[in-house]
């Protein structure tokens, strides 16, 4: 009987040691996971530079250096690191500076030095685009 008693404690320690490298497994699988969503998480990210200027001259915090989320389109990132008013879609006032309609100076902005043919809602960021507005 004393035998028994001695199989089943030491059964049972064991079964006890298995399920502790189990559950440290488990966990170091687990942060695994993390680091990796993590990983995903910023191979979305992009990186692209915006530049404010009117004539020609830098405004105010008037270049922003952005780390953002892939599929940002221009707008939303000028929503959300300038000050900017917009009429449909348009923007027409950024960091306090307003178009002026009377002296025919409108925000205008280049992608990588090429005018832009579409409006900031319709462009969607890419990896490294530096963007420049121009109030002109």
């Amino acid at each position: 009987m004393k035998k028994l008693w001695i199989l089943f404690a030491a059964g049972f320690i064991l079964t006890g040691c298995a399920d502790a490298g189990n559950n440290a497994a488990n966990s170091a699988e687990t942060q695994s996971n993390i680091e990796i969503s993590s990983s995903i998480k910023n191979e979305n990210a992009i990186s692209v530079t915006i530049s404010v200027m009117e004539d020609g001259k830098l405004i105010e915090d008037g270049t922003k250096s952005l780390e953002l989320e892939e599929g940002t389109t221009l707008l939303e990132a000028m929503k959300a690191n300038f000050d900017i008013e917009e009429d449909n879609d348009f923007i027409t006032s950024i960091n306090g500076q307003e178009q002026d309609n009377e002296a025919n100076k409108y925000w205008l902005f280049d992608i990588n030095g090429e005018e832009s043919m579409v409006g900031a809602a319709d462009v969607e960021l890419q990896e490294d685009d530096f963007v420049e507005f121009n109030l002109e």
